[in-house]
């Protein structure tokens, strides 16, 4: 309990885990993927378009807990015509939803 209330008393910071990821999908579902993407609070840039197959290419980052099961939710709304990469962890992310951050 006093490791508890020394943390609450400080400025803490809550960090979590994040992919660095790479998301290619048809460009008819480009707006609802990027629409997901930021209620998940993930930080993309501009889509790019692949020549070779005309599909929509997003790369960014997004917290370990906010991506949850969402490859499987892409899959799924694309009828399997997308491919959903977590290239790497990225370094510890500053918290940005306390809901889905560890409490104390």
């Amino acid at each position: 309990r006093a490791v508890r209330q020394g943390l609450m008393m400080t400025r803490s910071v809550l960090l979590e885990p994040a992919y660095d990821f790479r998301l290619e999908l048809p460009q008819d579902n480009l707006g609802r993927a990027m629409a997901d993407l930021q209620q998940m609070d993930a930080s993309f840039g501009q889509p790019e378009f692949s020549e070779q197959t005309g599909n929509a290419v997003l790369r960014g980052i997004v917290t370990v807990a906010a991506l949850g099961s969402y490859m499987e939710e892409v899959a799924a709304y694309t009828r399997g015509d997308s491919a959903m990469h977590s290239e790497r962890l990225y370094p510890l992310q500053k918290c940005r939803s306390s809901h889905r951050c560890f409490r104390l």
